[in-house]
Parts: structure tokens; C-alpha cells; sequence
């Protein structure tokens, strides 16, 4: 039982977690779950595919602006070198497949939670430079997918394949790049700030 921040009501760190937002994709193989996320849920390794159905991963940009989602793998037996491999982008215009990357994302084991809603255990957080990972028996874990879009591009729907592989095993995941008819400036000129706690400086400003 946790005990949530300043309450003494008992928290549930499963109610404080975003909600599933993507959704399953065909089985690449027996024993092999294969889906899509967004990218504000932390995937865990004890996550397992949605119920809802999704035909692919879907981004949506700016000319000069990003967009990231993941897919997830899970596994009865584990692959090891695992990696991932983008095509070209095809629509109105033709985009290398440099457009897009992906980072797995790796775990790091929480022993003492900081609030009463935190969770302890391997959790989900550092982008990994590592190329290809070992994807272990009967855990998930996903690949950050961004796309980076250039200025100037043309808009409309683009389609390219993302592909998860290793010895013995191949995934391929159908993607979709939307691009909006508008360019962001290179340099943003709306002032913001982040409000995340009332004793930071210029929070009443």
C-alpha cells in the first residue's frame, strides 16, 4: 500500500499512469506481441498488448517540427540483437529514411519511490544509444520512434515501414507520417513556463 502525498489516502500507482492510447498489431509470430504507444505512457516490462486494434504507427508534424510514438515488443523467448531499420518516406514528396529514429528505451530500477505515487522496480526512462538490445523472455519493451520533418516539405500523408529484427525474427510495422501545410520558425518567440510545483521561481510572475 502507498500512501499518497500529504492525503494519508492510500494511492494506487496504476491510477496516476497515462492511459493506453495506441493500440495491437498483427502477431509477428506465435508467442510475440507486437503494438504501438504514444509517447507520454512509460511501457513496462509487464505491460501486455491492448485490446483495441491499430493498422499502424502513426506520427504527425510541422514543416521544422517533431513527433514521437512507440512500438512495443513482447516475447515468451527472448531475441537477442534486436534492432530496428526505417525505409524511405513516400507521398506527395519523397523523404530519406534518415526522417526517421528510434531509441529503445532502457529501464532503471527505483529502489525508493520519492512521492507516495511513485512506483519501485525496473521503470522505464533513459533513451538508449545502443543500437541493438536483448529484448528478455516474457518482458516488453519499446522503441522510441521520432520524425523529424524538414521545412519545405511537402504536406500530405506519407507512408514507410519500420522493422524490427533479429536472428530468426522480423517485424515489420506499417507507418504513417502526416505533414501539416505550415512551417515552424526556427526560433520560438511565445514565452512559456512550466508550472509544476507553486515554490519554483517566477511561479507568480
Amino acid at each position: 500500500m502507498l500512501v499518497d502525498d500529504g492525503t494519508g489516502e492510500a494511492g494506487d500507482p496504476q491510477a496516476w499512469a497515462v492511459a493506453q492510447t495506441g493500440g495491437r498489431l498483427r502477431d509477428p509470430s506465435a508467442g510475440v506481441g507486437l503494438w504501438t504507444e504514444g509517447q507520454l505512457r512509460k511501457v513496462y516490462p509487464t505491460d501486455v498488448p491492448p485490446q483495441q486494434q491499430a493498422e499502424g504507427l502513426d506520427l504527425a508534424a510541422a514543416g521544422g517540427e517533431c513527433d514521437v510514438a512507440q512500438i512495443c515488443l513482447r516475447s515468451d523467448r527472448a531475441i537477442p540483437g534486436l534492432s530496428a531499420q526505417f525505409s524511405a518516406l513516400l507521398g506527395p514528396g519523397q523523404l530519406p529514411s534518415e526522417t526517421l529514429s528510434g531509441n529503445f528505451v532502457g529501464l532503471v530500477n527505483v529502489a525508493y519511490p520519492t512521492s507516495g505515487r511513485g512506483i519501485t522496480g525496473p521503470t522505464p526512462d533513459p533513451r538508449l544509444t545502443d543500437s541493438a538490445i536483448v529484448l528478455p523472455a516474457g518482458q516488453t519493451r519499446s522503441l522510441l520512434v521520432t520524425a523529424r520533418v524538414p521545412a519545405d516539405t511537402p504536406a500530405g500523408d506519407y507512408t514507410a515501414q519500420v522493422t524490427l529484427s533479429a536472428e530468426g525474427f522480423s517485424a515489420t510495422v506499417p507507418s504513417k507520417l502526416r505533414v501539416y501545410a505550415v512551417d515552424l520558425p526556427p526560433t520560438p518567440t511565445l514565452t512559456t513556463i512550466a508550472r509544476i510545483w507553486d515554490q519554483h521561481k517566477g511561479y507568480e510572475d
